[in-house]
């Protein structure tokens, strides 16, 4: 389960660098990074909202945190501001993190 989260963690970093960093394009690799961000549940805990609005969220609104708590075994979690996150992070860090 770590990994998977460590390679979901890489995957939004290479889609948020993609999409916030540089001005809008519509390649490939942003067509995928939103597919994988979609996908793989990411907005569900990351954008406020998401679930209740069956994913009628807009895109400039995704990935960025939420105050509602996930509670479990490991105690409660807050999902982080993707965005901020993966923006401080020169590739040398980004790679770190993913490993």
């Amino acid at each position: 389960m770590r990994l998977s989260m460590n390679i979901a963690g890489a995957v939004i970093a290479g889609w948020v660098s993609l999409v916030w960093a540089q001005p809008p394009a519509e390649d490939a690799d942003i067509r995928h990074g939103r597919y994988l961000v979609q996908t793989s549940g990411c907005n569900d805990c990351h954008t406020p909202g998401y679930m209740q609005k069956d994913g009628k969220v807009p895109e400039a609104e995704w990935l960025v945190g939420d105050t509602l708590g996930w509670q479990g075994p490991w105690g409660t979690t807050y999902p982080a501001n993707l965005r901020q996150l993966f923006q401080q992070l020169d590739e040398k860090a980004w790679l770190a993190r993913v490993r």
